[in-house]
């Protein structure tokens, strides 16, 4: 029952087998052996394991929630080895089974979890776009102006934290809830553009026998349609445009909250611009600032965020749904801490 949670601390702090076995004093196979749970850890192994982590005994235990994960689409930016995979999708687990646990207790599961329509592959993509917003709730032309709030109407679990350089998001279900998540170190821009990815990616997860590459190929373009549809594009640039301004260019990357080098993709699509107008795009972007990954937000408004984990613990505190405890546990911060901070509560 604890090897989970020692192997998820172990990862996260980017050991192996062989130096964790060092720091504790005992043999690799020991350690296999707890993480397997084939041996249990007695109080002082686990007050050792609790040192070296800098974490308590407490966050050994596993959620009293019986979760089940299948994690499904994982977008990355650059190669990303097996072992950082694994160890993502433990934190993933670990924070989405907290926060399940308290939408538990706070009775905001729902009822009824949202289930994606599947799609065939060749599926005419403005079918595919006037079906996913549908979905999504939003009318089928114009920018969405809160994909997060749309999202959770849906009763979807979104989780987002700084996932370093190489991780964007990537979407799975816990039971029947789907979670989505986005990496928060991302500009507004490419948040939005990655939850859309992974919601699309929802329609299509039961193709098992389409290649990788075509897939993902067609969920980005998906999600660039569903970001600033065709007519919306056509809207703002007219059917053919050589000489679009940097000011049209970007006034309209503002209304829509999409990314320059995104929209740039579409009018190319759509024919709008030339291949040569598109190649020069990036030719300038790479030039300013590397790569698509460093450009800058263009957005200057409120960006709406997740419901914040940290807000319902304290909520459930508030009205004694949970003890200070519980609080101290979920929240990984010492008890007098969390008293301190439910002042006002």
């Amino acid at each position: 029952m604890f090897g989970k949670k020692i192997k998820f601390y172990r990862l996260k702090n980017k050991m192996t087998i062989a130096d964790l076995a060092a720091k504790l004093g005992c043999t690799s196979a020991a350690i296999s052996q707890y993480e397997n749970d084939h041996r249990k850890p007695d109080m002082d192994v686990l007050n050792r394991l609790s040192d070296i982590f800098n974490v308590t005994p407490l966050d050994f235990l596993p959620n009293s929630l019986n979760l089940s994960f299948d994690h499904c689409g994982f977008r990355t930016s650059k190669r990303t080895s097996d072992t950082d995979k694994q160890a993502f999708l433990m934190e993933i687990e670990e924070k989405c089974s907290k926060q399940i646990e308290i939408l538990d207790i706070l009775d905001l599961l729902p009822k009824q979890p949202f289930k994606a329509e599947q799609l065939d592959f060749d599926i005419d993509n403005n079918k595919a776009v006037e079906i996913i917003r549908s979905k999504l709730g939003v009318t089928q032309h114009g920018p969405i102006f809160s994909i997060v709030e749309a999202l959770e109407k849906l009763g979807i679990v979104l989780l987002s934290f700084d996932a370093g350089d190489s991780i964007e998001g990537c979407n799975g279900y816990v039971n029947d809830i789907i979670y989505i998540f986005f990496n928060k170190k991302r500009t507004i821009e490419r948040q939005r553009f990655t939850m859309i990815h992974e919601f699309v990616h929802l329609f299509f997860n039961h193709l098992t026998d389409v290649d990788e590459k075509k897939l993902e190929s067609k969920v980005d373009k998906l999600a660039g349609m569903i970001l600033i549809p065709d007519k919306d594009v056509f809207d703002e640039f007219g059917q053919t445009n050589r000489h679009i301004t940097r000011y049209l260019m970007e006034s309209v990357a503002k209304e829509y909250i999409i990314a320059p080098s995104c929209l740039v993709r579409r009018l190319r699509d759509l024919n709008v611009v030339k291949d040569m107008y598109y190649r020069n795009f990036h030719k300038f972007l790479s030039a300013r600032v590397g790569s698509r990954k460093n450009e800058e937000s263009l957005y200057e408004g409120k960006h709406a965020e997740p419901i914040e984990f940290e807000q319902m613990v304290y909520r459930a505190l508030g009205v004694n749904l949970i003890s200070a405890s519980k609080a101290s546990e979920l929240l990984q911060i010492p008890l007098y801490d969390v008293m301190n901070n439910n002042v006002g509560y």
